[in-house]
């Protein structure tokens, strides 16, 4: 008796709302070109972030939403920023017309912005409004911490680069991924570090950075690079088969808010013309370090336990430095 039975007609309404929320959302998506979209992500991301002269480049926003915080009816938040890229992936890709008028969302303008993200609220609702139905609001509780709160605490500091640099940095670890990218895990750091700090001040970038003066070759840099970013046609069909995949474990459609991030695996993308485009600049330190759990969870049983034993040293090692306990 945990679930309560929901009259027929209901159901068919909220469905009904909230397919109409998502032929919208799709629909503004599809007239978005992806470079100007992407500029457009960035620049937000740049206005919380309290960059409003950087944002200022590429977004044409109301005085109030420059430095605007969290709790701010301006703000636009990381994470919607994310599931508007994922699900611009998912809509159709953009294909300027050769003759005859197209319509073309004008993403340099603060009004578009905030209609793709009241029109994506929108479908998070009606979402909510079909699965609250079934499970209590307490359901959805670890849903938006887990959505929200490393957000706010930020990817790129100390403690995030030592844990999982210990966690995922043991010999066994290190050697898997070295043997199977071609570079080691610090190496790929390093050029972690060097892209996302172009991408603070432009959300593009071309060719890759010359790590010469610390000793990596461009090879080695054109492999750290490729784990990072995807071709845009490839992050496409990558991003279908994982919601496929995701649809097929749980046995129905994840709702928008539950569904994977491309850009935690990848968070470059490069469009056709060959500039990589990085809409949220945290998220490749969170690939480097977090992230790293991708390059190394399909390798074997020992990897995992090595990184279970080094996580439990590091626990251990957190206890003593915090407490008077020996």
């Amino acid at each position: 008796q945990r679930h309560l039975t929901i009259p027929c007609e209901m159901c068919i309404r909220d469905s009904t709302k909230r397919d109409r929320a998502f032929k919208k959302l799709r629909k503004y998506l599809g007239m978005c070109p992806e470079g100007p979209f992407l500029d457009m992500c960035w620049a937000l991301d740049m206005l919380l972030s309290g960059e409003p002269a950087n944002a200022a480049r590429y977004l044409k926003y109301p005085e109030e939403s420059a430095n605007a915080g969290y709790g701010s009816k301006y703000a636009v938040y990381p994470w919607e920023i994310e599931t508007l890229v994922s699900e611009r992936l998912l809509a159709p890709k953009f294909v300027p017309a050769h003759e005859g008028l197209q319509k073309i969302l004008n993403c340099q303008v603060y009004n578009a912005a905030a209609n793709l993200v009241n029109e994506l609220r929108d479908l998070e609702n009606a979402d909510a409004g079909i699965y609250l139905k079934r499970f209590g609001i307490l359901y959805e509780m670890h849903r938006i911490a887990q959505r929200q709160f490393p957000v706010q605490a930020g990817f790129f500091n100390k403690a995030q680069y030592y844990r999982f640099g210990f966690i995922y940095g043991g010999p066994e670890c290190a050697k898997y991924f070295e043997a199977k990218h071609g570079v080691s895990i610090n190496n790929f750091a390093f050029v972690a570090f060097a892209l996302k700090s172009n991408f603070l001040n432009k959300p593009r970038f071309r060719g890759n950075p010359d790590m010469a003066f610390l000793g990596i070759d461009q090879g080695a840099v054109r492999t750290a690079v490729r784990l990072l970013c995807a071709p845009l046609d490839r992050a496409r069909e990558e991003h279908k088969q994982d919601i496929a995949k995701v649809t097929g474990n749980w046995g129905f459609s994840p709702p928008v808010a539950y569904r994977p991030s491309y850009l935690r695996k990848r968070p470059i993308i490069e469009l056709d013309d060959g500039v990589m485009y990085c809409p949220l600049p945290e998220l490749v330190a969170l690939r480097t370090t977090a992230g790293l759990y991708y390059d190394l969870v399909g390798g074997p049983s020992y990897l995992r336990n090595e990184a279970s034993k080094r996580f439990e040293m590091y626990s251990a090692e957190i206890v003593r430095k915090t407490t008077r306990f020996e």
